[in-house]
């Protein structure tokens, strides 16, 4: 991994853990069930995921 790449992940990662605690906030704050929030985290994990997994830097796609 070169440094541009870990620059980028570590950005990556630092939006991700703000973006989980905007939606926990939310969550609460509209009175959201814990059952509720672990449902969105699933959703974003399974779609960050499949993202990095599922696309290659070459070009081509999934």
């Amino acid at each position: 991994m070169t440094a541009p790449q870990r620059v980028f992940v570590s950005a990556a990662v630092i939006v991700a853990v703000a973006v989980v605690m905007v939606m926990v906030g939310v969550a609460l704050a509209l009175g959201g069930s814990w059952a509720l929030i672990a449902g969105g985290l699933l959703l974003l994990a399974s779609v960050v995921l499949a993202g990095h997994f599922g696309t290659r830097d070459d070009g081509r796609g999934p």
